[in-house]
This record gives structure tokens, C-alpha cells and sequence, in this order.
């Protein structure tokens, strides 16, 4: 799966990942966005979102290393558009940005079958993130 990962980045994101290398600071943090539900969707992230809501550690954990292989692959690569002293990035991760939301990623049953306990391939997983921000700000100071 994460050669599939590879491809797509590389394929589809190579103008950004050839972007970061070309920055000279190596220890810089830098992150590529994806859209799991634009116009570049291939295999590699049809059931990405579902995967992502549900084990979002492993499956970002697993972005990451394709993206540095993404990076090391384009390097190696003949690619024209690298500087001379192009450095790799070790603080490179990916950001998933218009994810769908949880209720969204749900099979659309009827109403009797969308109830709160979580099905049998979900035990284990992220089912629903819910909440209210109550504040953001800080309180008045009365004086």
C-alpha cells in the first residue's frame, strides 16, 4: 500500500514535494496538502478518509514515510527542476485538508440501523468525533 502512497505523491503532488526540497533549510517543518475528495483521487485514496477517522495515528504515521520516499525517489530521479543544493526534509508530514465529516463516512441505512453502538469491523476504531467550543477567547478581566 505505501508503494501505491509513493506513486501518488509522486504522480500527483510533485510540483509541492520538488517545492520543499528545493528550500535550503533541512531542518525546516514542512507539510503537502491533500484532498482526499478532489479532483486528484486515485486508489490510493479512495477509502482514505474512513481510514483516517478511524486508526488516524498508523495511517498518518504511514503518509509520512511515503512522503519521504516520495521525496528521496524524486531526488534520485532525473528531475529538471531541482536546485543544485537541494537538502531532504526530515520534518515533512502530510496534511489532509476537506476531510468529510464522521456522520458522512457512515453506510446511509435506514434509521433503525444508525444507532449508537458501533458495528463489528468498528470495535477498536474512531467512530465519531462530537463537541461544542464553549469559548476561545479569554474571560474579561473586571477591575
Amino acid at each position: 500500500m505505501e508503494a501505491q502512497i509513493e506513486r501518488y505523491l509522486t504522480t500527483h503532488h510533485d510540483e509541492e514535494i520538488t517545492e520543499l526540497l528545493n528550500k535550503p533549510d533541512e531542518m525546516l517543518h514542512v507539510s503537502v496538502g491533500l484532498n482526499p475528495s478532489g479532483p486528484k483521487r486515485t486508489v490510493a485514496v479512495r477509502n482514505e478518509p474512513s481510514l483516517l477517522m478511524a486508526r488516524p495515528t498508523l495511517e498518518l504515521v504511514k503518509w509520512d514515510r511515503s512522503l519521504w520516499q516520495a521525496q528521496k525517489s524524486l531526488a534520485e530521479g532525473p528531475n529538471l527542476f531541482l536546485e543544485a543544493g537541494f537538502k531532504l526534509k526530515h520534518n515533512c508530514h502530510v496534511r489532509f485538508t476537506s476531510m468529510p465529516s464522521s456522520s458522512s463516512l457512515r453506510e446511509h441505512g435506514s434509521k433503525k440501523d444508525t444507532g449508537t453502538y458501533p458495528k463489528l469491523d468498528q470495535l477498536g476504531m474512531l467512530v465519531k468525533v462530537s463537541g461544542t467550543v464553549v469559548r476561545m477567547t479569554q474571560s474579561p478581566k473586571l477591575v
